[in-house]
C-alpha cells in the first residue's frame, strides 16, 4: 500500500507540476512591444534624418526627445546602431498601456552612449509606466561627478 501511494504521489507531481508551469510561463515574445499606440524607430547609423517610421527613422536621439510619447506608443532603436547622447523620452503610459522602449531588427543591442558629457545615457523624469529592455547603456566619465560610481 506505501508504494501504491508513493507512486500516485510521484504520478500527480509529473502531472501538476509540468501544468503549473505551462499556465504560469510567459509566452510572449521579448522584446515585441505592445500593439496598442504608434511605433517610432531610431537608427542613428541612418543618413538621412526622417519622421521615425521604420522606413524612414528618426536619426538623433534629439528627435525622439522632442515627441510626446502616448500610452502604449513604442520607440524602437535598430540593432547594431549606435546613438551618442542622452535619451529623455517624454510622456508617460499607463498600468494597462505602459510605453515600451527597446530593440527591432537583428544584429547586437542598440547602444545609447552618454560619452561622459551628459548625466545619463538614458534619463526618465516624470515619467511613469515605462519598459525598457534590450538596450545598452552606457556613459564613461569622472567618478567625482554626482551619482557616479566605480563597480
Amino acid at each position: 500500500m506505501k508504494k501504491s501511494l508513493g507512486l500516485c504521489r510521484t504520478h500527480a507531481c509529473c502531472v501538476i507540476v509540468p501544468l503549473l508551469l505551462i499556465a504560469c510561463s510567459d509566452t510572449s515574445s521579448p522584446g515585441t512591444p505592445p500593439a496598442t499606440g504608434k511605433s517610432y524607430y531610431i537608427d542613428c547609423n541612418a543618413t538621412t534624418a526622417s519622421e521615425g517610421t521604420i522606413d524612414a527613422p528618426w536619426t538623433t536621439l534629439e528627435d525622439a526627445n522632442s515627441n510626446l510619447l502616448e500610452p502604449g506608443d513604442s520607440l524602437l532603436m535598430r540593432r547594431g546602431s549606435t546613438c551618442n547622447g542622452m535619451l529623455k523620452p517624454q510622456g508617460s503610459g499607463t498600468l494597462d498601456d505602459p510605453i515600451f522602449i527597446g530593440a527591432y531588427g537583428d544584429g547586437p543591442l542598440p547602444k545609447i552612449d552618454a560619452m561622459g558629457t551628459n548625466t545619463a545615457a538614458l534619463h526618465l523624469e516624470d515619467t511613469s509606466h515605462i519598459v525598457v529592455e534590450n538596450l545598452e547603456l552606457t556613459n564613461p566619465g569622472n567618478l567625482d561627478e554626482p551619482h557616479r560610481a566605480s563597480t
